[in-house]
């Protein structure tokens, strides 16, 4: 083999092994993530569906994992009165609710 045969066919070689990673590293996409709090597992879906804004002192000394805190969102207009009962409302009706998500209420 001449030299500039065995540089052309190394050069193939490169550029197949190139394209084939670059295949690959577009099939890894996130689907989610899941997390356990007290035993219970809960999915995190790699999709946004809206943005909270809490003040990061009310989080300073949450539990959290990836940046990610349990918190409940209640979208009625609740008076703080109306809050106990609201809350237990979720514990009675909700299988997966849990006294952790009152931390960024």
């Amino acid at each position: 083999m001449t030299l500039r045969r065995i540089s052309h066919s190394l050069f193939s070689c490169i550029t197949v092994l190139c394209l084939s990673l670059c295949v690959k590293a577009q099939l890894l996409t996130s689907t989610g993530l899941t997390v356990s709090l007290n035993g219970t597992d809960y999915f995190i879906s790699p999709y946004s569906v809206g943005n909270i804004s809490v003040d990061a002192t009310a989080l300073s000394s949450s539990l959290s994992i990836y940046g990610f805190y349990p918190v409940t969102v209640v979208q009625q207009d609740i008076s703080a009165a109306d809050l106990p009962a609201v809350v237990q409302n979720f514990t009675a009706k909700d299988d997966i609710f849990q006294e952790l998500f009152l931390q960024g209420m």
